[in-house]
């Protein structure tokens, strides 16, 4: 469920609540991301028409550090903000997205449960250009020299090309990250490579991404 131990209410913040400040702000939360995997924060914006409809008597925004606005060159939107932009004493409740090692599930599995949405497929008629996204934020690892040498030869032994051109690929390759996530979106071919943790959750969201142990 959304609503869980990670969910805290105004209460938490102050030991007595105006009443008026209740109610304005009891129907508002923010989805707190202090971690650095950037792909987190993007699949919240791919999903977020999908969240409104699904809790559409709440108003959610997203707070998540600076370098990962940076890194996905986000303009600072209203759904997606800076966390210090923004007072958490705003919203209503706060559910924070964050990874327990005790835990074998994603930080965004049980919310992409209850959205209960996949990406639609893109038909591709022919697979020319492929591009390796080898690098990972912890606790996905990058791929080392070695196993993107075998994903290479994989590559050319399918008879396709590996280009670094964005505008190109057809099929991306490499670890859990912004662009393998972004690519499957899209509905276009992908494989994840050597995923553990997340495999549940990209599961429910795609069924063009094929996985790869190495």
């Amino acid at each position: 469920m959304l609503v869980s131990n990670d969910v805290k209410s105004i209460s938490s913040f102050d030991s007595i609540v105006d009443l008026d400040v209740y109610i304005e702000k009891k129907d508002s939360c923010c989805l707190l991301y202090l971690g650095n995997s950037a792909e987190y924060i993007l699949l919240l914006n791919l999903l977020k028409e999908h969240i409104h409809k699904k809790f559409d008597n709440i108003s959610f925004k997203v707070a998540c550090k600076t370098n990962i606005i940076e890194k996905l060159k986000y303009q600072e939107i209203d759904f997606i903000k800076d966390v210090n932009s923004i007072n958490l004493k705003d919203f209503g409740f706060i559910y924070e997205i964050k990874f327990d090692l005790q835990k074998t599930t994603h930080p965004l599995e049980d919310l992409v449960e209850e959205i209960n949405y996949k990406f639609k497929i893109k038909q591709q008629n022919t697979i020319k250009f492929a591009k390796i996204f080898p690098q990972g934020s912890f606790p996905i690892k990058s791929l080392t020299e070695p196993q993107i040498k075998i994903i290479e030869n994989i590559i050319k032994k399918n008879g396709i090309e590996i280009t670094k051109n964005d505008e190109l690929i057809d099929w991306a390759i490499g670890t859990q990250n912004i662009d393998t996530y972004l690519h499957a979106s899209k509905g276009l071919k992908t494989t994840m490579v050597n995923v553990d943790l997340g495999k549940n959750l990209i599961k429910r969201l795609y069924e063009n991404v094929e996985f790869l142990n190495i």
